[in-house]
């Protein structure tokens, strides 16, 4: 574990241990209120609720441990506040990078490590994949943690002389408070597209949440801002009188771009890699690049770390299968990130298949957009099944087929099963053909009635 399995502050009932505080958090689907019991029965002995708040009939079972209750407005910015002080504020000692948008920001984060750890610097990173303190891991379940959790992470990161923090910062944690009071040394926007419109209700919320990051950059801090896009600009315009330091990433040229890397340039240095490919992933690159610049790396050892980079799981990761077909997998799972890969993918085959499915419980707008991306490129599809949580599989599947021309449909088979599936699509596969296997990327379970099964999609299709 890359933290210690008690926090002192914690809004987890499962982490509260002897002595913590419990901040109790109503969540959009669980109450906070509901756990004080087990809380105090793991042996917290203080909470803070929010108002209004009346204390709870089994407070008076636990009354001989003098539990202080603390009342506040907003219970998630008391917990990053109260977090941050437990473990001796560490963020202050740390370089903390952020990455937020709507597409890229795991591949950036990823990129933006490698180029400081190749130069010598010890680094963290938080990612919707993996969190990591040097060369220790473990799978993240959030893109971007809770604080409590947060604060614990950076702790350890003091502990082991780290000295930058590279991380994935999500609309979700920055509306909800979840990085609250960090000081950022340096802030990145790749991109905005419609996504979580549930949470966020209109494109212009979404884009102000993103926004919230870059008034928590240190005054002179570096800013990058993939301007590229209608959003991006809007968000340089917007910067430009508050936040001098602001830029845009230089010019790329593409000079090799095809299943086996990118060659590209960049302020007249040539970078190779064999990892990535696509023009998205060449903006990436770019983001990235003209980030570490402006820390100070230099572009020789940039070059250096392109060319040693390992890649992203999940993130258009590759397999060629026996029959000398290609299949990636991604996390693509919303309009415009089906849009990035499919283009990317179109041109380097004649025989396209596209496999995914549609997250249940979730904005059903998203499978209308999904499914006529798939019918734009792909000339055969596979509607599966991908978390459908709560909801039937087979109407999240109906709902995507109904987003596809009827021409189109001759070309379209249902297989709810994943696993059957994918070996569906290698079995329709040719030598010549692609295989992409969308939705799920780097996960290893999917859930289905509040129950959670393993399942790993690059695992799956290696066996093809």
């Amino acid at each position: 574990m890359l933290v210690p399995e008690k926090f002192p502050v914690t809004c987890h009932s499962n982490k509260v241990g002897l002595g913590s505080t419990f901040v109790a958090i109503k969540g959009k689907v669980t109450d906070g209120n509901n756990f004080i019991e087990q809380a105090l029965e793991q042996g917290a002995t203080a909470l803070v609720v929010e108002h209004p708040f009346k204390p709870c009939e089994f407070l008076n079972k636990h009354n001989e441990k003098n539990i202080t209750i603390s009342m506040v407005p907003n219970a998630r910015k008391t917990l990053a506040i109260m977090s941050s002080n437990a473990a001796g504020n560490p963020a202050s000692q740390l370089k903390i990078i952020g990455v937020t948008g709507t597409k890229g920001k795991t591949t950036t984060t990823y990129l933006i490590e490698h180029m400081l750890r190749t130069s010598g610097h010890k680094t963290a990173m938080l990612t919707g994949v993996v969190n990591q303190i040097l060369d220790q891991k473990e799978p993240s379940t959030l893109t971007t943690p809770e604080s409590d959790y947060l604060h614990m992470f950076f702790a350890e990161c003091v502990k082991q002389n780290v000295e930058y923090v590279v991380m994935e910062v999500s609309s979700h944690a920055l509306s909800l408070f979840r990085t609250h009071g960090i000081i950022f040394e340096a802030a990145a926007f790749t991109n905005l597209a419609p996504e979580h419109m549930d949470f966020h209700e209109t494109l212009e919320n979404y884009f102000a949440a993103k926004m919230m990051l870059f008034d928590q950059v240190k005054p002179n801090g570096t800013i990058v801002i993939n301007a590229d896009n209608e959003w991006g600009a809007k968000a340089l315009e917007q910067l430009a009188s508050k936040k001098p330091t602001a830029s845009s990433l230089q010019q790329v040229n593409i000079t090799h771009n095809n299943l086996h890397g990118l060659v590209l340039t960049i302020d007249n240095h040539e970078f190779k890699t064999t990892k990535l490919f696509g023009t998205f992933n060449a903006q990436n690159i770019c983001q990235a690049y003209t980030l570490c610049k402006q820390l100070g790396v230099s572009s020789e050892i940039m070059q250096r770390a392109l060319a040693s980079f390992p890649g992203v799981p999940g993130r258009l990761q590759g397999h060629q299968l026996a029959n000398g077909a290609y299949a990636f997998v991604d996390y693509a799972h919303n309009g415009s990130s089906f849009e990035a890969v499919l283009s990317t993918l179109r041109p380097l085959t004649k025989h396209l298949i596209v496999v995914f499915g549609c997250g249940g419980n979730r904005d059903k707008m998203r499978r209308t957009l999904l499914g006529q991306r798939a019918a734009e490129y792909a000339d055969s599809i596979i509607l599966t099944d991908d978390n459908p949580r709560f909801e039937k599989s087979e109407a999240i599947i109906n709902d995507i087929l109904q987003a596809i021309p009827t021409p189109k449909r001759d070309h379209v088979v249902c297989e709810p099963n994943r696993h059957l599936a994918l070996a569906r699509a290698a079995a329709q596969a040719t030598p010549e053909s692609i295989i992409a296997i969308l939705g799920k990327g780097h996960e290893t379970s999917y859930i289905v009635e509040g129950t959670i099964y393993s399942f790993n999609d690059f695992k799956e299709i290696q066996q093809f």
